[in-house]
């Protein structure tokens, strides 16, 4: 049925003022007055001054007439939709609406298109609908709908929603658990806690990910990366920062965070730069080790098609940038994907813009994959029983790298979209893409004699002991070290029974690395792979002395 509302009041005691944002809008009334409680639900569809036009979405009495006192507006109009949605304990959560940035909103239980915080259930009111059916007065009911504030003292927008044993909230102000209560976690509009668990805030528009009973997210000043622990911690362990010991590696503060939680528990960081960031946290084996990448190529921002939509990157890049990511499960593990802007001239003249790749991680490789399967390029084309690789103008003037059956051939320019080996005969299998320089290099040795720390004071790093999986050459030194200046060593793994032109020898097991410079230094060590193959270190042990003791 339509029905005229028609409101007492006008200026700043108006219920409704905007044309546009209130039409559409739902309106919920008491229609039996103060007295007694039975409410009912219309749509607002046009506005003529006081007037507005709306259609009944629920049973209204036939004794509506005037004189309403009780109502709400809608929350949820045209310009004020919720900015962020997740799902708890089998309801619907929305959270931060532009008119109420630190609230949330629970839907009734099982029932995600229900925000009704109250049933028509209990004893006769003695009024009776249109259709002549009885009214019954209200209850609240545990499956009713819940709306919560943060009650900080201050104004807190909403920055993620992410549900665990309870809620989390991310907010400007701070990080809030919603649940019911520590003896009973359901949550009900009896049963109900709202706790702030940590006073660091969150990163404007960056969201969070669950660690098993864990949540990371982005503090903040966007430099540092902090965990909530929600397991069986004291309040003092509850929030801390993962970043204590690699504190410039979000020095271009990080704008997302992505986890590919299988198989290893990675997640990836971009930052305002375009690279990404990763830390590897697996929490029950106490492993926490932070990873840089950037992805080759370079960022022209004005001829990268317009650059980043986002608006992070409006200057030149010496990398390809990162501008989003997602993850796609597949098969056995997680893939991180991207959208990667590189700048290529292509032979038209323009340049491109927007690449998508992905980021595996080498479980397959570490099960069944032979080195001639090798894929560990960036925007890599296959090519089959062939000397050169074609399709690759999206690498256009780029060196890119060419593996042969396996096998590490020389690096060639890309030119006309080609990639050309020189072989005489041809490779079963030719691959060829942009290389990965890999890189490991050890944190500074903090700890001395008796376990305690030394800082500032030096060592001498005699032996490393690596445990290795399938991995052909490294090479390896005292931080920095490099080929120029001859400080840098290579463990050989190819023997002479192996040709030139042939897959390289692969080595499991443990290696002791010497290193050729041993003077006293901050103790970083590091292992670096220049060819596009993979490097499988398990563990890595360093054999060192401490000058005082």
């Amino acid at each position: 049925s339509a029905i005229t509302l028609t409101q007492s009041a006008s200026g700043d005691n108006a219920i409704w003022t905007d044309t546009l944002t209130d039409a559409n809008r739902l309106f919920r009334i008491n229609t039996l007055g103060n007295e007694q409680i039975y409410w009912g639900h219309v749509i607002i569809n046009s506005i003529s001054t006081n007037d507005a036009i709306c259609t009944a979405k629920t049973d209204i009495p036939v004794s509506f007439t005037s004189n309403l006192r009780d109502w709400k507006l809608g929350q949820w109009y045209t310009e004020n939709y919720p900015h962020y949605v997740s799902l708890f304990q089998q309801r619907l959560v929305f959270g931060r609406v532009d008119h109420s940035p630190q609230t949330v909103f629970f839907s009734q239980t099982n029932d995600f298109y229900n925000f009704g915080p109250s049933e028509s259930l209990g004893s006769a009111t003695g009024q009776t609908t249109a259709s002549g059916a009885s009214i019954i007065g209200e209850q609240v009911l545990a499956f009713n709908a819940m709306t919560f504030t943060f009650d900080s003292g201050t104004v807190d927008e909403i920055q993620f929603l992410v549900p665990q044993e309870k809620l989390l909230a991310g907010t400007t102000g701070g990080i809030y658990a919603v649940y019911g209560s520590e003896q009973d976690l359901t949550i009900t509009p009896t049963n109900f806690t709202v706790r702030r668990e940590g006073t660091q805030p969150a990163e404007k528009t960056v969201n969070a990910v669950a660690v098993d009973e864990n949540v990371l997210y982005v503090e903040g000043s966007g430099i540092k990366v902090r965990l909530i622990n929600f397991g069986k911690a004291t309040a003092g362990e509850k929030s801390f920062d993962i970043t204590i010991r690699a504190n410039d590696i979000l020095s271009d503060k990080g704008k997302q965070i992505m986890a590919t939680s299988i198989p290893n528990y990675a997640n990836w960081i971009r930052d305002g730069n375009g690279a990404i960031s990763c830390v590897t946290y697996i929490p029950q084996n106490t492993i926490l080790a932070w990873h840089k990448h950037q992805i080759a190529g370079s960022y022209d921002y004005t001829n990268t098609r317009r650059g980043d939509p986002t608006g992070h990157l409006t200057t030149d890049q010496t990398n390809a940038v990162v501008v989003d990511m997602g993850t796609i499960p597949y098969d056995d593990q997680d893939q991180l994907w991207m959208v990667v802007r590189r700048t290529i001239p292509t032979a038209d003249g323009i340049y491109s813009h927007t690449i998508i790749e992905t980021i595996e991680v080498m479980e397959n490789w570490m099960k069944e994959e032979t080195i001639d399967a090798s894929r560990f390029m960036d925007g890599h084309v296959v090519a089959t029983t062939a000397t050169s690789v074609s399709g690759l103008n999206h690498l256009e003037g780029l060196t890119a790298k060419l593996l042969g059956d396996g096998a590490q051939l020389d690096d060639v320019t890309v030119s006309s979209g080609s990639a050309a080996s020189g072989a005489s005969s041809n490779y079963t299998t030719l691959v060829s893409g942009l290389g990965y320089e890999s890189k490991l290099v050890t944190l500074p040795v903090a700890l001395g004699p008796r376990g305690n720390v030394r800082i500032g004071n030096k060592k001498r790093i005699h032996r490393a002991w690596v445990k290795l999986y399938r991995t052909p050459n490294i090479k390896y030194g005292i931080y920095e070290a490099s080929e120029a200046d001859g400080t840098i060593a290579e463990l050989v793994t190819r023997t002479v029974s192996n040709l030139y032109g042939s897959a390289p020898t692969l080595f499991t097991g443990v290696q002791e690395l010497v290193p050729m410079s041993q003077g006293f230094t901050d103790a970083q060590f590091q292992i670096q792979m220049t060819d596009s193959l993979p490097v499988n270190i398990l563990a890595i042990e360093l054999d060192y002395e401490t000058n005082d003791n």
